[in-house]
């Protein structure tokens, strides 16, 4: 599965914390399944994928805006309707103190694996979400004139 070790390089690119305290990253998958069919040999994963901050002082627009720009290229069909994006990202939050707190982000995910077999070699290759969305080349996001969101950092 590549999606939770992509929301990994989006969430460390996107908080500078974590660069310093990597280990106040983690990432896991739960309720995992295996999705197949008698046609095409191929399957789907479907599992949510849980990510916890922790010791986090941001303001969580710094989270979730990376988070949706991702979803939008990796996951859009999270997006496309009201019922699935209600549900696109769940969370809870602990608070720790009056500067921190441990934000805990749910996000069900699908990966589609079709197998290809070439000059006798077996190959499972995992399928790109299709494009259903424009995308921009760059965005910033301002909260009160500072820069909380770069998506090409310097």
């Amino acid at each position: 599965m590549n999606k939770p070790a992509q929301i990994r390089a989006v969430l460390e690119a996107a908080l500078p914390y974590l660069k310093r305290d990597p280990e106040n990253l983690l990432v896991f998958i739960e309720n995992g399944r295996v999705a197949s069919s008698l046609g095409r040999r191929g399957w789907e994963y479907r599992y949510t994928v849980t990510v916890g901050l922790l010791d986090f002082a941001g303001h969580p627009d710094t989270v979730i805006l990376p988070l949706l720009d991702w979803i939008r290229s990796s996951e859009p069909a999270l997006l496309q309707n009201r019922d699935s994006s209600e549900k696109a990202i769940e969370f809870e939050a602990e608070i720790r103190n009056n500067r921190t707190c441990d934000l805990m982000l749910k996000i069900p995910l699908t990966e589609r694996v079709m197998i290809d077999v070439e000059e006798g070699i077996t190959r499972a290759n995992h399928i790109d979400e299709p494009c259903m969305m424009p995308t921009v080349d760059r965005l910033q996001v301002y909260l009160k004139g500072d820069l909380i969101y770069d998506s090409r950092p310097a």
